[in-house]
């Protein structure tokens, strides 16, 4: 590995300049705790009117809400690498949501293009099934059958976050699907390590945050159960309130609050919880920034220029085959039928030609002279 590359992976180790960035950090607290009050009110409005279909209709807006969180966050992150101002709490939002529109549009298109890929690998599959060529046929397209989809699944893996990195820099929907191929298929393997480069980096801090958070909120979340000052009765309440799920801390705690309202205690160790994630989410966002343009750097956009080449070429042949449908045949005129005649607007002086013979007459003769053709009609 040479020192460039030491170098990129070692970017990587700047994702932890997330923690200075609150603005992203905000953003994402608080779609999380409004999706949250979502999800609480579904809870409750579902097991109160027995209707399931309240329940997964709030819970699809909290979800669109956490997302629009997301990438608002990520949108502040994009500035904090780019070193620019932050482009402030309502553009960030607003952006939010048309990257969420963009995601959620690509991921769509990524899924329907890998269900066109496992549809065409199977009808070639089927010539494999030809009478006397079965041997001849699973040799050739198997293997690089095998291949194709391999390289499918690391774009579904690896090409994913690629996505949203590339949206969160202002591209389409098209353009960050494109890219995103182009950089996996390009060198699979080089992505692959600052995935796992990332990873642990990122996982690590997370699990130690989430333990700190878990075995602090556990004697705190019991004290306050135990409905005692008595710090020996709130340890002893772990295991014993709300038929054991004490114990679990926090976070859990607060699904105990659904059908009674939600508890002072659990709503905030569960707004710390909350708060702990989320720090280590702006890490590993702030990572694949830093990922992308590490990996992206000299790789060219074959895949992407051979696409758009074939888009622009079926669009070019659609538009002539309108053009020519369009076009009404044009009906050649017939050549006029009628004699030629001297106008007898001329004066007496003004000489002329004989239509037929060309000879020189006087405008007020009658028939020419030199062939006797008639001038003038009676």
């Amino acid at each position: 590995m040479d020192i460039n590359s030491t170098y990129k992976l070692g970017i990587l180790l700047r994702s932890y300049d997330a923690l200075h960035n609150w603005r992203a950090l905000l953003l994402l607290i608080a779609s999380c705790v409004i999706a949250g009050l979502i999800v609480t009110a579904g809870i409750s409005g579902g097991g109160s009117n027995h209707s399931a279909a309240l329940f997964i209709a709030l819970f699809l807006v909290a979800m669109l809400v956490l997302a629009i969180g997301v990438n608002a966050a990520g949108l502040a992150l994009v500035d904090q690498a780019d070193g620019q101002a932050f482009r402030g709490f309502v553009p960030a939002t607003f952006g939010g949501v048309g990257a969420t529109v963009r995601v959620v549009g690509a991921l769509l298109l990524l899924g329907l293009g890998f269900a066109v890929l496992l549809a065409i690998l199977y009808v070639i599959s089927r010539l494999g099934q030809i009478p006397h060529l079965q041997a001849v046929f699973g040799f050739l397209l198997a293997g690089p059958s095998v291949v194709v989809l391999a390289l499918a699944y690391a774009v579904l893996l690896l090409g994913v976050p690629l996505i949203f990195v590339v949206i969160w820099q202002g591209e389409g929907l098209v353009h960050a699907i494109l890219r995103a191929i182009d950089i996996v298929v390009s060198r699979p393997l080089t992505v692959f390590i600052h995935f796992v480069v990332l990873w642990v980096i990122v996982f690590p801090a997370a699990a130690f945050v989430f333990w700190l958070t878990i075995f602090a909120s556990i004697p705190v979340d019991g004290m306050y159960l135990s409905q005692s000052s008595g710090l020996a009765s709130g340890l002893g309440s772990w295991f014993t309130a709300q038929n054991g799920l004490g114990s679990l801390g926090g976070p859990l705690s607060l699904l105990r609050e659904f059908g009674v309202g939600l508890g002072g205690a659990s709503l905030s160790i569960t707004i710390i919880s909350l708060l702990a994630g989320a720090v280590v989410v702006l890490i590993y966002m702030l990572g694949l920034i830093y990922l992308f343009r590490s990996v992206s750097e000299g790789v060219g956009s074959e895949v992407s220029d051979m696409l758009r080449t074939k888009m622009a070429d079926f669009k070019q042949k659609t538009e002539q085959r309108r053009a020519r449908s369009s076009e009404a045949p044009v009906v050649p005129r017939a050549p006029p039928t009628t004699t030629p005649t001297i106008s007898s607007s001329a004066t007496p002086n003004q000489m002329a030609f004989c239509p037929q013979c060309r000879q020189t007459i006087a405008a007020n003769d009658v028939f020419c002279g030199a062939c006797g053709f008639a001038l003038k009609q009676t």
